[in-house]
């Protein structure tokens, strides 16, 4: 069945912020739903999405939730981590949540430039007919979303700081069609591993960005994760943590709607 925006926004209130409301557990859940009447944008849902499920995991036990916390011991405004969660373990979580949409525009000058880069082994198929161009920008887009958040992450964790039984969680939401899961774990896998997939298709071109740029991480962000949603959806299709491809061990935990 096909909603309106009005019938769509009223089953987002209805499934993903009702259960919100009286949640004690969730500290300062009057701003993120405040936010999202204010903007209703396929991100803030995406974050009332990801509020729900740290709530009603069953591999551990959410004490308290809190919705962009100030870091401590600062006295100036910096950019906040959405969420953060402590366990009944005693472990604090951190969850930044993006969503990377790119634009459908045709990239297909880049393609052909950007073809010197591509690894021998690797063989990046695109018709221009084909709208290979916008398939491209797509492509690339989302890779380098994936690295300026990991880079913005790194650097808010160095304001909160990392202390024993702190860990921090880059969430990526997407639609599955502008980019794929396996994508994702091309550069989670070099992220953790420090070098690239052999068939990552980005990978020269990453390694020259990265040298170019004198890029260098920290590996402070603990785990990747994946959230899936069609923005005329208000269902959850999948969700994957940590996010792992073959090159460290395909040991990710996946929660996939049937």
């Amino acid at each position: 069945m096909i909603m309106n925006k009005k019938e769509f926004l009223d089953e987002v209130r209805k499934k993903w912020c009702e259960p919100l409301r009286h949640e004690q557990r969730f500290v300062k859940r009057s701003s993120l739903l405040e936010k999202f009447e204010s903007q209703k944008t396929p991100e803030i849902i995406n974050e009332l999405i990801l509020a729900n499920l740290i709530l009603n995991d069953k591999s551990f036990v959410c004490k308290k939730l809190s919705y962009e916390p100030q870091p401590q011991n600062v006295d100036t405004i910096v950019k906040t981590i959405d969420f953060c969660f402590e366990t009944a373990d005693e472990r604090i979580v951190y969850c930044d949540v993006k969503t990377i949409k790119p634009k459908d525009n045709d990239a297909w000058e880049k393609f052909v430039k950007h073809q010197k880069y591509f690894p021998k082994n690797v063989n990046l198929h695109l018709e221009q007919d084909g709208m290979g161009g916008e398939i491209y920008h797509s492509m690339h887009n989302a890779r380098a979303s994936m690295l300026t958040y990991t880079l913005e992450l790194e650097q808010k964790i160095g304001i909160y700081g990392k202390v024993p039984k702190t860990h921090f969680i880059l969430v990526l939401c997407g639609n599955g069609f502008h980019w794929h899961l396996d994508e994702f774990e091309d550069f989670s896998d070099f992220y953790i591993a420090g070098r690239h997939n052999p068939g990552d298709q980005f990978s020269e071109m990453e390694n020259h960005h990265i040298t170019e740029k004198q890029i260098s991480f920290n590996k402070t962000i603990d785990r990747f994760a994946y959230l899936k949603r069609q923005e005329t959806n208000i269902e959850l299709e999948q969700f994957c943590c940590p996010v792992q491809g073959p090159w460290v061990g395909n040991r990710w935990r996946a929660k996939e709607k049937k």
